[in-house]
């Protein structure tokens, strides 16, 4: 048995040396410009790498933001435990040299050459915090201009059934169109968190993100207790629990006639055994296709019942 190697396992490996990590392809949408929401004017100078800094370590899925004034007079609720982002917002004051009288920058722009010279152009550097939609409970009750540079993508209505039925019969908790860039399984909410399907660069990849979630949630202990855990609590089981995910997810998308993800998916997988000596590769993907295949088919009974 040991010998005769799963075919689809087999191709995994024989490509493993053939592809590189660095590779692989995100599944959301290319980044845009920072810009506030409310006004729809884009930030300028070091707001821009701060504010792309902040969306990267936040996981935000588009750069968009208002003050806490923009969010409230909109109707808007921040989430319990919100964290702004710092902007640094420059202002200049027009003072007369003699008189000490301060103008508007509209009348100080005005002025002939000679009066402006009477005038002491002051700098003044004022800190603002800013927070991302992501961090606004009711957005979607907001009217929002909102632009993203890939339209929502078609709904697989084979696709939505499955996952449908497994909400309903078995209790999935999938919590849609959210305002981050990563897809994820909460292990101790016991919930999947989804982007907006306009984030998503294809159809196939929207469906793909939530099959290899999906995996994830069967893993949970009232399921088939894999006894998930965070990456820093134990590395080499958090790569093995991947591993388990991304090749259910291929079996799932294979299922629904999704197979142009497959070489990213290997890619993937091979970030995920990095670590892992290659003698000890294929007894690694083997195990973790197993797992793959019992947390499929567990998924499938939910349906049949």
């Amino acid at each position: 048995m040991k010998n005769q190697k799963d075919q689809f396992v087999s191709k995994i490996i024989e490509n493993l040396d053939r592809v590189k990590v660095s590779d692989w392809e995100g599944y959301t949408i290319p980044e845009m410009l920072p810009k506030n929401v409310f006004s729809n004017n884009n930030y300028q100078g070091i707001n821009v790498l701060s504010l792309y800094i902040d969306c990267l370590i936040n996981k935000y899925a588009v750069p968009y933001f208002g003050t806490f004034k923009n969010i409230k007079d909109a109707g808007g609720r921040l989430k319990k435990k919100s964290v702004g982002s710092p902007i640094v917002f420059f202002k200049f004051l027009y003072q007369h040299q003699k008189t000490k009288k301060k103008i508007s920058q509209k009348f100080y722009t005005e002025l002939s050459e000679d009066r402006k010279n009477e005038y002491d152009i002051i700098p003044i550097v004022k800190n603002h915090y800013v927070f991302n939609i992501a961090n606004i409970e009711n957005v979607d009750e907001i009217d929002l201009d909102l632009e993203f540079e890939s339209e929502d993508i078609n709904m697989n209505d084979n696709c939505e059934s499955f996952i449908n039925q497994v909400e309903k019969k078995g209790g999935l908790k999938l919590l849609r169109e959210q305002y981050n860039n990563t897809a994820f399984y909460n292990f101790v909410e016991d919930h999947i968190s989804i982007p907006k399907k306009s984030f998503f660069k294809s159809q196939n990849l929207f469906y793909t993100t939530i099959f290899h979630e999906m995996i994830h949630w069967t893993g949970y202990e009232k399921r088939l207790n894999r006894k998930l855990v965070a990456y820093d609590m134990d590395p080499k089981s958090y790569s093995n629990e991947e591993l388990i995910a991304e090749m259910g997810a291929m079996l799932m998308g294979l299922q629904f006639g999704y197979s142009d993800h497959i070489l990213n998916s290997i890619r993937y997988l091979k970030n995920f055994l990095a670590h892992t000596k290659k003698e000890d590769r294929v007894e690694s993907l083997h195990g973790a296709f197993y797992q793959s295949k019992k947390a499929k088919k567990f998924i499938e009974n939910i349906i049949k019942c």
